[in-house]
């Protein structure tokens, strides 16, 4: 751009290159002066004048060729070079009061009365595949309190939703439908948050489904409302808002492959063998959402990771079973390892419903083993 600028012509571009390297002589003089000055060596004096000579040298280089190649082109940096030293000096200031305030804001959480309540509100306005993703991943928090919500913005909406919700809506949850009357959906989540966390001990998580979408133009047709809330809602303390993607082309890949198998005539890979097994066998089971305390129940899932710690000097394996409603901790005292409990297995267990570690868990369960980890399929 300098060349097309200065018709190439290189008495004008030497002037911009002489006063850019000069300059940055004179300030590495000025800041070794300052370097010397306040150090305690013994040569310190030497270094001072030295690099105070070459300051002042480069410095005068820089006036001169300032004033003599002014209207050649030199005025581009006189103008621009003050402005881009003054932006630097605004953007470090920035960088710093961000640190400091985060690092002050740091030791008062540190301070602050210990969080035992985590309330989760999941917000809706339709029930359908990422509603859903959302309210499992809400369930695996372990609230202790989840509520789904929809704010009344359109009548029609709100119908639909609610016959959704009858029709194939989880049925250990209600469906809350708070009204909003002027319409500003962000003020209402912002006082759902704030009557949330009213008491000193509580945290409100907002969970909000957004749906992904592969082209622009699918963008373009739907709003970024989950982002605006989310925004909002983070104003509260003691407040965080977790959005769940959903990609809707890896749900248009996953129904066109269910519909490949469909017409393949449904043989079996090892993963949906060993799904389907798992279901031949669940009969009464509950789900791990519908857990009872201290009672005694049959649940089935998979093994989603497992772990082996010390306690007390014994090993104790650390299993945990997902089956899409929730997790529940199996807790095997005095073993490292069990032959076939390996992560992606399908297992049914049954025992008395307790706690490890804070978590829901059943100690010592009866287990069958229905199919292997998927490596071992």
């Amino acid at each position: 751009m300098l060349i097309v600028v200065f018709d190439a012509k290189v008495n004008g571009l030497v002037a911009l290159y002489a006063i850019g390297v000069f300059t940055g002589f004179t300030m590495a003089g000025l800041g070794m002066y300052v370097h010397h000055r306040r150090a305690r060596d013994p040569h310190r004096v030497r270094g001072m004048v030295v690099n105070m000579i070459s300051a002042v040298v480069s410095a005068a280089v820089v006036v001169i060729f300032a004033i003599a190649k002014f209207t050649e082109g030199a005025w581009v940096v006189v103008v621009l070079g003050p402005l881009m030293y003054v932006g630097l000096l605004r953007l470090h200031r920035q960088y710093t009061t961000e640190d400091e305030t985060l690092r002050a804001r740091a030791d008062r959480v540190s301070e602050t009365v210990p969080l035992r309540r985590n309330r989760v509100y999941v917000l809706l306005d339709r029930y359908d595949l990422a509603a859903a993703r959302a309210l499992q991943y809400a369930r695996s928090l372990n609230p202790a309190e989840l509520r789904a919500i929809h704010f009344d913005l359109d009548p029609k909406v709100t119908k639909d939703l609610e016959a959704a919700w009858a029709d194939i809506g989880p049925r250990n949850l209600q469906l809350e439908v708070i009204e909003c009357p002027d319409r500003r959906i962000e003020r209402a989540a912002l006082e759902l948050a704030v009557e949330a966390t009213l008491q000193a001990d509580a945290e409100c998580t907002i969970v909000l489904p957004r749906r992904s979408f592969p082209t622009r133009l699918e963008r373009l047709l739907h709003d970024r409302t989950a982002d605006s809330i989310a925004e909002a809602v983070t104003m509260v303390p003691r407040t965080s808002a977790t959005v769940i993607p959903f990609r809707l082309d890896l749900a248009r890949r996953r129904t066109i492959r269910a519909q490949v198998f469909s017409r393949a005539g449904g043989r079996d890979t090892p993963l949906l063998k060993a799904d389907r097994l798992l279901a031949e066998r669940s009969g009464g089971t509950t789900p791990v959402c519908d857990a009872t305390w201290r009672e005694r129940s049959k649940f089935s899932g998979r093994i989603r990771s497992i772990s082996v710690r010390n306690v007390d000097g014994a090993p104790t394996l650390e299993c945990t079973l997902s089956d899409g409603s929730g997790t529940m901790l199996l807790v095997f005292q005095g073993r490292s390892q069990i032959p076939g409990i390996e992560r992606g297995a399908r297992i049914v267990v049954e025992g008395t419903v307790g706690s490890w570690q804070h978590r829901l868990a059943i100690i010592n369960p009866d287990y069958e083993l229905v199919a292997p980890a998927e490596s071992d399929a």
